[in-house]
């Protein structure tokens, strides 16, 4: 992560946190669909270990790399990616939950 990133969070995140409207955005874009998650990750930006870690791991760096870079491409791809999820079909014994922590 960015040191100077990180700072500004602690900064905005102190222990203890008594301010329940504190935090950070994933991206700075937060109310546009774009790829600028993937150019913030590039920057260490990521708030999350879990999403930073894309980018220190060479077997999906490439894909933060090439999606930062190119909208167009993210959006091909978020658009193959919605339109399989979408075309998911469960067995015949599914079930769509009303509460996904219990079956109905």
């Amino acid at each position: 992560m960015n040191a100077e990133f990180a700072l500004d969070l602690r900064k905005k995140c102190p222990k203890p946190n008594h301010n329940h409207n504190a935090g950070q955005f994933l991206d700075s874009t937060a109310s546009v669909f774009d790829n600028d998650y993937y150019k913030q990750l590039l920057a260490g930006k990521g708030v999350f270990f879990s999403d930073q870690s894309l980018v220190g791991d060479h077997r999906t760096k490439w894909f933060v790399e090439a999606f930062a870079k190119d909208q167009g491409l993210f959006f091909k791809e978020f658009t193959a990616s919605m339109l399989k999820l979408g075309n998911l079909r469960g067995s015949r014994n599914g079930e769509v939950r009303v509460n996904c922590r219990m079956a109905n």
